[in-house]
């Protein structure tokens, strides 16, 4: 399942770009779909093999999911807000890089769109 899935990832990729020497996969809306649905089967294989009998095995599931997934998305936030902060500073406070559009649009915006 993982090589159909890389797969299909690389679909996409392709379908945001270009062809590949002329060479497409399938395409992009087809391979999103495709990859969620197998996912979806894989996730549940998953829930029903690994984690069935356990106490609290769905708990533990989503706990696993969660410090798997999370500390790369906080990575991610902070290293984008200190380098838009860099950015800010080095351009002597004419852009904010990737946090621009927040500073433009935020007097519009209410606290949970800022959050988000």
């Amino acid at each position: 399942m993982g090589i159909i899935r890389f797969l299909l990832a690389i679909s996409v990729v392709i379908a945001h770009t270009s062809s590949l020497y002329g060479f497409r996969l399938v395409g992009g809306q087809i391979a999103v779909q495709a990859f969620y649905m197998i996912s979806g089967f894989y996730m549940t294989l998953i829930l029903n093999e690994k984690y069935i009998g356990t106490n609290n095995s769905y708990k533990l599931f989503i706990t696993n999911r969660l410090l798997r997934l999370y500390p790369i998305y906080w990575t991610v936030l902070i290293i984008t807000t200190l380098l838009s902060v860099g950015v800010f500073v080095f351009s002597s406070g004419q852009s904010l890089g990737r946090l621009q559009p927040y500073y433009d649009n935020i007097n519009i915006m209410d606290m949970k769109s800022l959050f988000f």
